[in-house]
């Protein structure tokens, strides 16, 4: 993939019943950036090569390749890659009811943004990326599942490495 951005509204069932990504890509600008204030989404961002920076919540965490930061977009994020380097970047947004509840209490321990390294991502990004490229409505429930493993992945990791109590 070559600067691969995709962009997509979901159905209003989708919206209602499923996660949703709303927005995907994959990021190569030296320039890239991101410096806002409110988001209605959670970001999933991958590296595959350099470092990207992210700072949200008062923490700066750094994500090297093969490293990843879940960011909630709900609160000011800033992310961005280290001036002058190459770095490599994957990404989407997503939503939905079926994870709020895991999502909430992450937030509720202060977990966000949280750093992350674990084999499967990327190959589950890509399938995302499949998925949007086929371009057919009737993948929603797809790419839910899709979202899904990937979120579930990353929260049990947090689970395991203690970062969330009481769950």
């Amino acid at each position: 993939y070559e600067q691969f951005r995709h962009f997509y509204t979901p159905t209003r069932f989708a919206e209602e019943n499923l996660l949703v990504s709303d927005g995907m890509g994959y990021e190569c600008r030296p320039d890239f950036g991101v410096d806002r204030s409110y988001f209605d989404n959670y970001i999933v961002l991958l590296t595959l090569e350099g470092v990207l920076h992210v700072e949200q919540s008062g923490s700066k965490l750094s994500a090297g390749a093969g490293e990843g930061i879940l960011v909630d977009a709900h609160n000011w994020h800033h992310f961005y890659f280290e001036k002058g380097k190459k770095a490599h970047m994957l990404w989407f947004h997503f939503r939905g009811k079926p994870c709020q509840p895991l999502l909430d209490e992450m937030s509720a321990n202060q977990c966000f943004p949280v750093l992350f390294r674990i084999d499967g991502i990327e190959k589950g990004i890509y399938k995302l990326f499949s998925i949007a490229e086929a371009g057919r409505r009737t993948c929603e429930d797809e790419r839910s599942s899709t979202i899904y493993t990937i979120v579930t992945t990353i929260i049990s990791d947090c689970v395991l490495r203690g970062l969330i109590d009481g769950y």
